[in-house]
């Protein structure tokens, strides 16, 4: 399974309106907003904890109103 799909399917999105971006080395870009800092937090570690991911980059914006 390829990363961003595996991300999607751990319900990544449904922490705000998160966008994923991946590489062929397995770095992951999450960009986007979420409500608060803690599903912000979650889906970092949905990522990082996802089998062939060496690095992520969190660019998530914590918009409370979305």
């Amino acid at each position: 399974m390829k990363i961003k799909s595996k991300l999607s399917a751990e319900h990544i999105t449904r922490l705000g309106r998160i966008h994923v971006d991946t590489d062929k080395d397995g770095v992951v870009w999450l960009t986007g907003s979420a409500r608060t800092q803690e599903a912000a937090d979650k889906a970092a570690s949905i990522a990082r904890e996802t089998e062939h991911v060496k690095a992520v980059h969190n660019d998530i914006k914590i918009k409370k109103d979305d």
